[in-house]
């Protein structure tokens, strides 16, 4: 076993000891290439960014009068899944995909609708003031 540890130490004796200048060039050396990483993660940052600026556009929602029928939301680019939407028919969910051009099959009314609803019972208590209020 001595003779082991002691070939071993033999092989590796001379880059275990490393020289004062040695250390220092190391020393820059991981200076620089960390600084080069920083760059690096700044620019994919930047280009991230700017990608993203590009794919998501603001939208403006249409402005359509409170109760309108669904007909005048079939040509808004603005509907994601899940939007409510007050008609003169009561509370909708749009069920469709964000494209141009809906079906009325892509809202449902609230009441038939078996999705998630964050603020459900909010909904359900302006439907009813809806329902109640003059035309």
């Amino acid at each position: 076993m001595r003779r082991f540890v002691l070939a071993v130490a033999l092989m590796l004796g001379p880059g275990l000891y490393a020289h004062p200048a040695e250390a220092e060039d190391f020393a820059a050396q991981l200076s620089a290439w960390r600084a080069r990483v920083e760059r690096s993660r700044q620019e994919y940052e930047s280009f991230a960014a700017e990608a993203r600026s590009r794919l998501i556009k603001p939208r403006r929602p249409a402005v359509v009068q409170g109760g309108a029928p669904v007909r005048d939301f079939l040509s808004d680019e603005t509907l994601r899944s899940g939007d409510v939407i007050v008609t003169d028919g009561g509370l909708v969910v749009f069920t469709g995909e964000p494209r141009l051009g809906h079906d009325p099959k892509d809202f449902t009314r609230l009441r038939q609708w078996r999705g998630d609803l964050r603020y459900g019972v909010r909904l359900k208590e302006i439907e009813r003031a809806n329902a109640g209020a003059p035309r």
